[in-house]
């Protein structure tokens, strides 16, 4: 099963910062189009993971919560959550950026020394 096959829950909760946008655009020029996952947890996968789209099963309870828009004519990036992060999240947006220090030896950025970061945000005009 592919991410085409799945179900779309989007609602649409995703920001990123322009470092974000950046290495998404660069990224998606070298690899196609890229979806980000964030599964959660406290060890190896906890940070938000890149990978190109027709590369990654998502599961079959994943949500996918947004898309990165690119510069065109780049398609967006999809970002999926795990149900458990989508229910700890599901009344934030939220921001993906990038922080310096390797990621994910699977994720795309990683042999850049830099990682995915997303973090809730439940700010001013959030009515959810």
């Amino acid at each position: 099963m592919t991410v085409d096959d799945l179900p779309v829950v989007s609602h649409e909760l995703v920001l990123a910062t322009g470092a974000a946008v950046e290495v998404l655009t660069a990224l998606t020029e070298v690899h196609g189009q890229l979806l980000i996952h964030e599964a959660g947890g406290t060890c190896a996968g906890s940070d938000p993971m890149c990978h190109p789209v027709r590369e990654f099963r998502v599961g079959l309870r994943d949500v996918v919560v947004g898309e990165i828009a690119l510069p065109s004519p780049l398609p967006p990036t999809q970002v999926w959550v795990s149900p458990e992060r989508h229910e700890l999240w599901h009344d934030a947006e939220i921001v993906l950026g990038v922080a310096a220090g390797r990621g994910s030896g699977f994720s795309l950025e990683a042999p850049d020394g830099i990682r995915f970061v997303a973090q809730p945000f439940a700010g001013p005009g959030i009515d959810r």
